[in-house]
């Protein structure tokens, strides 16, 4: 068991990209406004609606809302029921007639919905049989974030809020192993979901889900030319699958929606460095600026390439950095003064001139880790870090939060809520369908903001 656990990131990104674990701010929309009269809910100041319908679609826990105002206005829709957290959505666009999805829903509840003076009802649906089984459990609370979203080995992406309430979920084939990749998007509202063809049986597909379980992006094999591994991301319209070669070269291919846009293979960026087949890059995540951030835990090392299909340097290596003073790969752009500051590292990201990392060697546990990047000197140090209090070997996530980070272990299935600069959690999670053995869940837990 973890006696503490460590995600980092700043949530830095720009807009319209979910890049490098730039996951939600904890910011919600607010719903109170200030005035020359003073300060008043914002659906005082709204148009009054005229109407309010709300329709279901594939998913039991979502639903398709409609708010038709008298005059063009913004619009603010609210669900209530009782013992639920309140979902409040808000449409700052001048317009008549509002679309909302609303989510984040508890099964079998019964929620009033409202906007200005007009109101329905509608009723959700039971978990499916899969998940009513599921044993979840949590200690404390979440801060700056509504929930948390990965995968239970029952078939399902799930969304658990802080009291351990399935909010949402997500029938799936697609991931079913510890090296399969998945990230949610939460400008986009969707999941991203990789089956690795190292691990499992069959060939490697890409699936992307929203809400209301719509499929926005499908590859098959034959889109793609390498073996998909371990971890996926987007930016923006673009996204990014990291995979392999039968020769266990590592790299990573760009697509616009189901056109292939280039591939970058390590050899394309250190060309004739021996052992290269040997690095088994692990891990992928895209910066605010469209840097393709890999880590290769046999190198000790985070590379960064150009991820930006516009830019003149599109695919090619824009740094790379070493968690130890000896490098294995040549001429690194940022390192520690001295020792070891991450070895054998996971889910490697970088926010502003940040550095995150989960570093599963350079200490007898596994930890988080957040590193100063020193742009001048190209000194790294450890801003802070969180152990976990025992071995993830197999991967590891290290995801920012406002004012903290949330941390998962593979092999133990445990995820956890830390603040800056604390030891112990704030909150933490264990899902597990039942039966279901340690390490029988995600890689990776993901935060989320309901809005």
């Amino acid at each position: 068991m973890w006696t503490v656990m460590l995600m980092a990131c700043r949530p830095d990104e720009p807009a319209g990209s979910d890049a490098t674990d730039t996951e939600p701010t904890g910011a919600p929309h607010s719903d109170v406004l200030t005035t020359d009269s003073g300060t008043v809910p914002h659906s005082e100041l709204d148009p009054p609606a005229v109407g309010v319908s709300c329709g279901p679609t594939a998913n039991p826990l979502v639903f398709e809302c409609t708010v038709t105002l008298a005059t063009p206005g913004p619009a603010t829709l609210s669900f209530s029921a009782p013992g639920a957290d309140p979902r409040t959505f808000t449409d700052d666009q001048e317009l008549d007639t509002h679309t909302f999805t609303g989510w984040g829903l508890l099964p079998e509840t019964t929620y009033d919905v409202t906007s200005g003076g007009s109101a329905t009802t509608v009723t959700t649906l039971a978990l499916p049989p899969e998940l009513q089984s599921i044993d979840i459990t949590t200690t404390g609370a979440l801060f700056g974030i509504d929930a948390v979203v990965g995968y239970v080995k029952c078939g399902h992406f799930v969304m658990v809020d802080g009291q351990g309430r399935i909010v949402w979920y997500l029938p799936t084939n697609l991931y079913n192993s510890f090296s399969d990749g998945m990230r949610w998007s939460q400008t986009d509202r969707t999941v991203l979901a990789v089956t690795d063809s190292t691990m499992s049986p069959g060939p490697s597909e890409v699936g992307e889900y929203d809400l209301a379980w719509n499929e926005r992006l499908h590859l098959a094999p034959g889109d793609f030319t390498l073996k998909l591994t371990h971890d996926a991301d987007k930016w923006g319209q673009y996204t990014y699958l990291l995979g392999e070669t039968a020769g266990r070269l590592g790299g990573f291919e760009v697509f616009d929606g189901t056109t292939h846009l280039g591939t970058w293979m390590l050899d394309d960026g250190f060309p004739n460095t021996p052992n290269l087949a040997n690095a088994h890059v692990n891990g992928l995540s895209v910066s605010a600026t469209g840097e393709v951030v890999i880590s290769a835990l046999n190198l000790d090392s985070a590379i960064a390439v150009d991820g930006d299909p516009a830019s003149p340097t599109f695919l090619q290596v824009l740094w790379h950095a070493s968690g130890r003073v000896s490098s294995p790969l040549p001429d690194p752009d940022f390192a520690p003064t001295s020792g070891v500051v991450f070895d054998a590292q996971h889910n490697a990201s970088r926010v502003g001139d940040e550095l995150w990392v989960f570093d599963n060697g350079s200490r007898s546990s596994a930890r988080a880790v957040r590193l100063q990047m020193d742009l001048v000197t190209g000194a790294l140090t450890e801003l802070d870090s969180w152990s976990t209090g025992s071995v993830c070997r197999n991967q590891g996530g290290a995801l920012p939060v406002a004012g903290g980070a949330l941390v998962t272990c593979a092999n133990s299935d445990e995820v956890a809520l830390f603040r800056d600069a604390t030891s112990a959690p704030d909150w933490t999670m264990l899902a597990r369908c039942g039966g279901a053995p340690p390490g029988s869940g995600s890689t990776r837990a993901y935060p989320v903001v309901i809005e």
